[in-house]
């Protein structure tokens, strides 16, 4: 597979209009306010995780053996910020590529370190 095919796969489960920056900041302030959620983690096969293609590789099979693959591939795009040296990545909701109907709940939201690859917060909303 060549590099171009590689990118529009990875394309398909990325927003392009990722407007979410602001959502991204909060759960990861509110992650980093909270010390006992800090203890927490779940271990990926990834180490390093330094772009959206390794973050999505390590923890797409955690999210799948969680909430189930049909669930978190109807949350695709997905979006993805890189903030405070930790990658924020939430699922979306239908028709939330458009500013005007972005919600929260409904989705899932984790955080993690890409030193080591950990999800060290992850929480699905109803």
């Amino acid at each position: 597979m060549s590099n171009n095919d590689t990118e529009k796969k990875i394309d398909k489960k990325i927003t392009k209009k990722d407007n979410s920056i602001e959502i991204a900041r909060m759960i990861l302030d509110d992650f980093l306010k909270d010390s006992l959620n800090q203890s927490k983690s779940i271990v990926t096969q990834e180490n390093n995780i330094k772009d959206t293609e390794s973050l999505i590789r390590a923890v797409e099979p955690i999210l799948f053996s969680k909430y189930g693959k049909e669930e978190i591939m109807n949350e695709r795009p997905y979006k993805i910020n890189y903030i405070k040296n930790y990658w924020i990545m939430t699922g979306t909701l239908a028709g939330d590529n458009n500013e005007e109907t972005m919600e929260l709940g409904g989705t899932f939201e984790l955080i993690v370190n890409p030193k080591n690859g950990d999800i060290v917060y992850l929480m699905h909303g109803k």
